[in-house]
């Protein structure tokens, strides 16, 4: 909406003025920080050793394929709804729903990983993430892509906390810090690499090829878990 009334210029300026409160409080003092200042012994291994952990292995793949499906949607939805004429209010309402769902899809987590688990969960996670990619060529107005990326809100929304609860429960004691590192790495360098390389593709072939192409990944990477499912 700011962009709209305002300008891109003014927007910019006005996303400032939340971190410039948070310079206030933080200049004011560190006691809202906690200082928390502990000992522990050192963990032994390296990279190499966490990486042979098949269950570690499988939950970075599937985390990386999860940040790579939120950050071609975040690149790209902008992109296609402005391709397609819309606002900058309209395309902000589009992305909005996929926040809403992510929020509301994390109150219910809970109760649906004590019914599923959490291996199940993050499976079919991949599997409505799929289906939401398959559905956004299909539309070009703001209130059925709004559906749907409600739909792909639901699947990101699930499989980025369980992606982290996994990780956590598959690594080594003591080395907990360490995966979680990894599994940060790895969404960082999709962070990098997915933008770029969707870009050119979406440039040379088209925004529905870019959206299919992402579907492929998360239906394989859900295939496999399912897979992984059927071995356990």
């Amino acid at each position: 909406m700011l962009i709209d009334h305002l300008g891109h210029a003014s927007t910019f300026l006005s996303l400032s003025v939340p971190v410039f409160l948070a310079v206030i409080v933080a200049a004011s003092g560190t006691r809202w920080i906690p200082d928390v200042r502990g000992k522990s012994e050192a963990a032994k291994g390296g990279l190499f050793d966490l990486l042979r952990i098949k269950m570690l292995r499988n939950t970075l793949i599937a985390s990386g394929i999860i940040s790579s499906a939120w950050d071609v949607y975040q690149f790209f939805m902008p992109i296609y709804g402005r391709s397609l004429g819309m606002s900058a209010t309209a395309i902000g309402s589009i992305v909005s729903a996929f926040a809403i769902a992510i929020i509301a899809v994390r109150v219910v987590l809970p109760f649906v990983i004590q019914r599923m688990g959490e291996i199940q969960t993050l499976t079919y996670a991949m599997f409505v993430s799929c289906a939401a990619f398959c559905l956004f060529p299909l539309f070009k107005s703001a209130w059925p892509l709004a559906a749907v990326s409600f739909l792909l809100g639901i699947g990101c929304g699930v499989g980025q906390p369980l992606s982290m609860t996994l990780v956590y429960n598959a690594s080594p004691q003591g080395r907990a810090g360490e995966a979680a590192g990894m599994r940060i790495t790895v969404n960082q360098v999709a962070h990098f690499v997915i933008p770029l390389a969707f870009g050119g593709l979406g440039s040379v072939a088209g925004y529905a090829v870019v959206f299919f192409t992402n579907a492929g990944f998360l239906m394989g990477g859900g295939l496999i878990s399912w897979r992984f499912l059927g071995k356990r």
